[in-house]
């Protein structure tokens, strides 16, 4: 599912830029489904972390990645996650 995309032609051309832009699509797993609730849990209250981007940031804890953010007022209260601001 590519979100946001309202036709058949958007979804495909949102395919191809990414394949275009060498990016490599992560499936949720068990692992960080459970990690993204945490986060959620513990951050949603306090913080207003929304869903996508507590499974945003459990992907990248989980996989031990930086993640790359001009948003980092929604991140930088999550233990354990590396932010950077891209250029």
């Amino acid at each position: 599912m590519v979100r946001g995309a309202k036709t058949r032609k958007d979804v495909l051309s949102v395919l191809k830029l990414i394949k275009n832009l060498n990016i490599k699509v992560i499936e949720i797993s068990e692992e960080i489904s459970k990690l993204a609730g945490d986060f959620f849990e513990s951050y949603y209250h306090k913080y207003g972390l929304g869903a996508m981007d507590s499974f945003i940031a459990a992907t990248a804890v989980a996989r031990k990645e930086r993640l790359a953010s001009h948003n980092i007022k929604h991140f930088k209260f999550i233990k354990d996650l590396e932010l950077i601001i891209p250029y």
